[in-house]
Parts: structure tokens; sequence; C-alpha cells
């Protein structure tokens, strides 16, 4: 059975032939994947293969290469995915990275716009669900929020679901989020809706949080992991966080299954560069990452058949924006992200209809 190893090297593993050592030795053993350098002077290797032949590159990787002295290997396995053909080095900062550090810039962007009609705005951005369905309502019902819960919201975004806690309960919520400007939208609309003693929000990344271990009965992430890279180390950091028996409540969207033919991966690559979605995980890897991390009664709701008229509209929105604003296109004054986001919105459909992507709410306890 194929599985997928993630390794990150640590020690003197860059400037020294590094990448190209484990190449060789990964083409050598018919192992597929990619490798390249971080920022912080570590190698990053994502391999996929037999058990047989991860356990013996992994080994390669401790022993390093001429030049090298590696002083820790950290391994992490999950689930293969199946989408790579071969082992590549890769040279620059890496597709998914680059999606992952671009989230900040956009979501700055999006809350400076929304700003300015934040006295009638209600800033709810997600995917919503067929009526009689509310999917803030929804993940309420199955996280079995109460009055006396303490609140994580990782990846608030503009404050909807904060501001939707706020109004049906008395729980107290700690929410976090990466774009400055959307921590200042945030913290003015607290202070207008006059919820400042039961909400706090902070400028951080959902997977290095400051917060004491065992501080927050539930963590709520709606539509947040999907702009991070490493997904199962957020998860680790959810489990840190919580309480003994306490629950954490995941929406997003899900592969089914992996893209495979050309159009298929041709449509993925356009939804993940217009959603700035660094990767999206198979609903198999996402219950691993989970019971990984130490959680247990592990469930997937699958609520796609709810949201797809939501994904319908997003679809004719899409190609009306193509429509519209091709002539500004032509002369290079239309936003990148814009048009991206325009071709992510149509290749969603596409991706939805083939029953590759789906929309899952993953409940758990500690």
């Amino acid at each position: 059975m194929k599985k997928r190893v993630e390794c990150t090297i640590f020690g003197r593993v860059q400037m020294v032939m590094f990448r190209d050592f484990v190449s060789r030795n990964a083409k050598k053993l018919g192992v597929v994947g990619e490798v390249w350098n971080e920022t912080d002077g570590t190698v990053r290797v994502i391999a996929e293969g037999d058990e047989s032949q991860l356990c013996r590159l992994i080994d390669l990787l401790k022993r390093g290469s001429l030049l090298s002295a590696v002083e820790d290997v950290h391994v992490h396995y999950v689930e293969s995915s199946g989408l790579y053909r071969d082992f590549r080095i890769i040279y620059e900062k890496n597709k998914e990275k680059e999606r992952e550090d671009a989230v900040p810039a956009f979501y700055n962007f999006a809350a400076s716009a929304f700003m300015r009609f934040s006295r009638l705005y209600s800033p709810n951005i997600h995917y919503q669900m067929r009526w009689p369905l509310d999917i803030n309502r929804e993940l309420a019902h199955l996280a079995h929020v109460a009055d006396s819960d303490h609140i994580l919201d990782a990846g608030c975004g503009q404050g909807g679901s904060l501001f939707w806690l706020a109004r049906h309960y008395l729980c107290t919520i700690d929410a976090v989020t990466i774009g400055a400007r959307e921590v200042s939208v945030v913290k003015k609309l607290i202070k207008r809706k006059k919820y400042t003693k039961r909400i706090n929000v902070f400028e951080e990344n959902m997977l290095n949080m400051h917060f004491t271990s065992g501080y927050f009965s539930l963590v709520w992430a709606l539509e947040s992991i999907c702009h991070v890279h490493e997904k199962a180390r957020f998860v680790n950091e959810a489990y840190r966080v919580l309480e003994p028996n306490g629950r954490i409540i995941v929406a997003d969207l899900f592969l089914l299954k992996q893209p495979s033919a050309p159009t298929e991966l041709s449509a993925y690559t356009n939804f993940c560069d217009g959603f700035l979605a660094p990767s999206v995980s198979t609903k198999v890897e996402a219950i691993q990452y989970f019971k990984k991390a130490g959680f247990r009664n592990v469930v997937y709701h699958d609520y796609s058949d709810a949201i797809s008229g939501c994904v319908l509209g997003r679809v004719l929105s899409g190609v009306s924006n193509l429509i519209a604003f091709f002539p500004l296109r032509l002369i290079n004054i239309l936003s990148d992200i814009f048009w991206k986001n325009s071709l992510a919105m149509i290749a969603q459909g596409y991706l939805y209809r083939k029953k590759i992507l789906s929309y899952g709410i993953i409940t758990a306890e500690k």
C-alpha cells in the first residue's frame, strides 16, 4: 500500500548538495515527491511510495550527503495523495507556500473594502447552505455550543462566526487571524457591538498560538484550514490548546478522491490558485490528522448537497466576471487575483460535478 511521508531535516543541510542527494536516492528507490529548502535553514521532503521504500529513504535522510551534518529528522506519515508522478527538486519557493504567503495581503485588502460598509454589512463570506439550514447554526449544533464555553475561533476572518456566536450564546471567545487589517476591522466591530468583555482578537498564526495548553473548551475553524499548508500541524496545535474532553469542529472543502485526468488536475490548480489554498486534503487524510493528534470520536459530516446551490451561484459569478472584465484583463489593469478567483469559482463547480470536491464538517473530542 502506498504511503506518504513528510520530513523536515535539521542541521547543516543547505548549500551542501543535500537536495540533489535526496533526489538521486529517491529516484533510485522508486519514490515520487519533492524536496526544497525552507527559509529557516531546514530542508523539507515529501515522498510517496511503499513503506519499505520510504523507510530506506528516511535512513538516508538521517545519514545525509557527504558535506552535510544532519542533526535531526522530523517524520510525519499520512495517506498517499497520488498527485506525484516523479521526484523533483524545487529551486524556488514552492507553489503551496506561495499561496499561503499571499493569504494575509489578500484578506487585508478584503478587510479594507468591507470596512467601508461594515455598519450595514454582515461579515459572512462563507459558503451558504440551502434554506432552512444556516452554516453557523449547523456548526453550533454539531459542536454542542453552550453559554459556558470558552471558544477559540481559529481564522476568524471578518468576524462572521464571532458575532453570530456572541448574539446567540453567552460564551467567551478568543479569535486569531493573520491579517493585521482584519484584526483592526474586527476590533472596531467588537467595540461598536459592545462585545469587548466577551471577545478578544489577536493577529496570530493559528499554527503557533500564544495560548496556554488546555485553555479552551471548543476550537472552531470555519473555512480557514484550507489556507494552511501544514494542516496536520494546526490539528496538533488545536489539540494542545483544548482542555480534556474539549471539542473541535472544522468546516471546509475536502477531496473525495485525487484529481488524475489532465482536465481535473488543471481545475484543481485553478481552484487552489484562485482561492489561495496551498492544497486541499482528502477526506481520508483529514480524518487521519485528527486521529494521529490524539482526538477521539472523529466524525466526518458531508454537507456537499447543502451548499450545492451556493457552488452553482459562484460558478455563475465566475463566468459573468470573466465576461464583464475581460477587456480590463486585455489592457492589464485588472487584478491578477481577481481573475484567478473567477477561474477558481468555475473550477470549483467542475470538481464538484465530478464528485472530486466535497464540503465536510469534522467533529472530534480530546
